[in-house]
């Protein structure tokens, strides 16, 4: 199996700054496998600078909501990080799979598109792009309950 890798940005000349503009747009998805819907958690994440909200489904119905204020420090350290989440995934082989997760970062600023990634990860593809993404939204992940709390298995 295979994994694909979509990586696209525009607006580089936003990629030396440490602050991202106050009307920037984060929107993160993570798609879970094909499991039955008592066990399929996908969750979409979006972040403003002054509220960050997750809408967490199982194939369109929604079993969570939740709304929290975005913390000062971790608005100011996305920023900071965002050029290492765009870098060039290397390794991975196009071609994706059927069944496995997905996810995918995009971060846009009136109408510059500061980052635009999607990976597919199936079958041992894909881990370091993923990895960065999972890696640089954990902040905002954090500010909400573990999946098995704010919808647990079963629902």
């Amino acid at each position: 199996m295979s994994s694909a890798v979509l990586v696209g940005l525009v607006g580089c000349s936003q990629a030396t700054s440490t602050t991202l503009p106050d009307d920037t747009v984060i929107t993160y998805s993570f798609h879970d496998a094909s499991v039955p819907p008592q066990y399929h958690r996908s969750f979409v994440i979006t972040i403003t600078k002054e509220e960050t909200t997750i809408v967490v489904d199982s194939y369109g119905d929604v079993l969570a909501q939740q709304a929290v204020p975005t913390p000062t420090q971790v608005w100011n350290g996305w920023g900071e990080a965002l050029p290492g989440v765009r870098e060039e995934p290397g390794g991975s082989a196009a071609g994706g799979c059927v069944g496995g997760t997905s996810s995918e970062l995009k971060v846009v600023a009136s109408t510059a598109v500061l980052a635009d990634v999607s990976v597919d990860e199936c079958g041992g593809g894909g881990p370091d792009a993923a990895d960065r993404i999972s890696s640089w939204i954990a902040p905002a992940r954090s500010l909400f309950p573990a999946m098995d709390i704010l919808a647990p298995e079963g629902e």
